[in-house]
């Protein structure tokens, strides 16, 4: 077989389903609504604080007005509802992808580039791999079996988000993190400890009890794993537990240090087998009820679907964007509904986890992994 040939085949060979991403795109399309920032402070910053990235943002001389940020969230906001309902999907998904891009690109023109674009680059390539077809209105509308599920925008997904954590290790590798004289990560840990008062989670237990040997194997541990995600990329077995041990490095992470990878927990709910995960949580009722993205099952008959799942994804998208410009109580709506994805996240990690174990010894159920 040729080399070509070989490529394609394995390009095409997965085990995620069009429910698996219809699934998904509502699970993406929350979370996103529950985390993305409010930015119109960023209306009120002087431009000499304006620093844009490379790219088209540096056509502007400074930020945009209030009013236009305001216009930009609201925008993001239909975006989101549009995509979660499944409604134009490819459109939505593209349109969500762009919103998500102004968003996180003028936060970084004030200096600071995080891991956000994980969760950005997600509906850009999803939007070619038919994550409309089911649980959605268009399936209410087309009316149609689903296309044979596509499974190289998920290829597609792995290779981004496997670069991404490469470029991450690659970075630290280059400027001096594996330092036998310092530990990169203690180091880090110690000046936010100190000069930003991260002391929540187990950062104070951290703090009592130092240890710069483990602090050392830390840093080495950081970047071999960084350096695995990409290494697992072909083989999806290996890639999942990958991205299942990942989880809960992000929780620890929280939880000593207090810096959120949400987007990434949440990009890596597209390799997730989510109608596995409903059938184990009770939710495959209501799914199957829905089978074949026929919410009509369920609401009625025909169009009278139509209002009240637009009702319900106005209502989500509503209560989301108030929570984010007024949030009750001192701490951003997007901080908490954070913590809550890299929490369940973990929680699915785990579970993937020791499944797959029980699937080596033989003495658990295969539902997760009989898909490889």
């Amino acid at each position: 077989m040729r080399i070509a040939e070989r490529f394609d085949r394995w390009v095409e060979t997965g085990p995620f389903t069009s429910a698996d991403l219809g699934i998904y795109r509502i699970v993406y399309a929350l979370c996103a609504l529950f985390t993305a920032p409010d930015i119109t402070w960023l209306g009120r910053q002087p431009d000499f604080l304006f620093h844009a990235p490379p790219g088209p943002l540096r056509l502007l001389s400074g930020f945009p007005s209030p009013t236009a940020l305001l216009a930009l969230e609201v925008l993001r906001t239909v975006a989101l509802i549009l995509l979660g309902l499944g409604l134009w999907t490819k459109f939505a998904s593209i349109f969500t992808w762009l919103m998500l891009s102004l968003t996180y690109g003028l936060i970084y023109c004030m200096g600071n580039i995080d891991h956000n674009i994980l969760v950005v680059i997600v509906p850009l390539v999803l939007a070619f791999a038919h994550w409309g077809d089911r649980f959605s209105l268009d399936a209410l509308r087309c009316r149609r079996e689903p296309l044979p599920q596509r499974q190289w925008p998920l290829r597609l997904l792995a290779i981004l988000v496997g670069w991404a954590w490469f470029v991450a290790a690659a970075t630290k590798l280059l400027t001096g993190w594996l330092s036998w004289s310092s530990e990169a990560a203690r180091g880090y840990f110690v000046i936010k400890y100190l000069t930003v008062g991260r002391q929540v989670g187990l950062a104070d237990w951290v703090a009592g009890h130092d240890s710069r040997v483990a602090w050392e194997l830390l840093d080495w541990v950081t970047v071999i794993f960084e350096f695995s995600i990409l290494l697992a990329v072909p083989w999806w077995r290996a890639f999942r537990i990958t991205l299942a041990i990942a989880t809960i490095f992000h929780l620890s992470v929280l939880l000593i240090m207090n810096i959120d990878f949400n987007a990434a927990v949440v990009a890596y709910g597209a390799f997730v087998s989510w109608t596995a995960v409903a059938r184990r949580t009770g939710a495959a009722r209501l799914f199957a009820a829905a089978r074949a993205g026929e919410p009509g099952r369920v609401l009625g008959s025909g169009r009278r679907a139509y209002p009240v799942l637009v009702l319900a994804g106005v209502t989500v998208g509503a209560v989301a964007w108030f929570l984010m410009v007024d949030p009750v109580g001192s701490i951003s709506t997007g901080l908490i509904a954070g913590t809550v994805v890299i929490v369940l996240g973990a929680v699915i990690g785990t579970s993937y986890l020791a499944i797959e174990v029980k699937s080596i010894l033989g003495i658990g159920s295969r539902e997760f992994t009989s898909a490889r």
